[in-house]
């Protein structure tokens, strides 16, 4: 006889159950598992549902990140616009009426912004 530790009666009560209870025993609780193992399978399958969820938000991050490096290509061009515009003033009118008409320009911004003046502005 083998003696094992229930849940039923007083806690802690021992019953003494010979092999084959013990054997029928894991044999049910071996279908349980069974049965648990192959619903939760059938819950949880991969459908076509769940499988477009998944891509879904997939494409939508690799949307923003597309969207991204628009947004930072613009930005780029941007600059190199401006470099070639601030050169090709350079070139037509030379260095300092260019330097003097942009510090107006940054005066006239700053005298129009009230607030914290930086010191590398000033």
């Amino acid at each position: 006889m083998i003696a094992l530790m229930t849940g039923t009666g007083c806690q802690g009560q021992r019953n003494e159950i010979g092999f084959s209870s013990v054997k029928e025993h894991y044999k049910t609780g071996g279908l349980i598992m069974l049965r648990w193992i192959a619903n939760w399978a059938s819950n949880h399958a991969p459908t076509p549902e769940k499988h477009a969820e998944r891509a879904l938000n997939e494409l939508r991050m690799e949307l923003f990140q597309a969207e991204q490096r628009v947004l930072d290509a613009q930005m780029h061009a941007d600059y190199y616009r401006a470099r070639l515009a601030f050169l090709e003033e350079v070139t037509q009118k030379g260095i300092e009426q260019v330097y003097d008409q942009r510090k107006g320009q940054q005066e006239t911004l700053q005298a129009s912004r009230p607030g914290v003046k930086l010191a590398a502005a000033q």
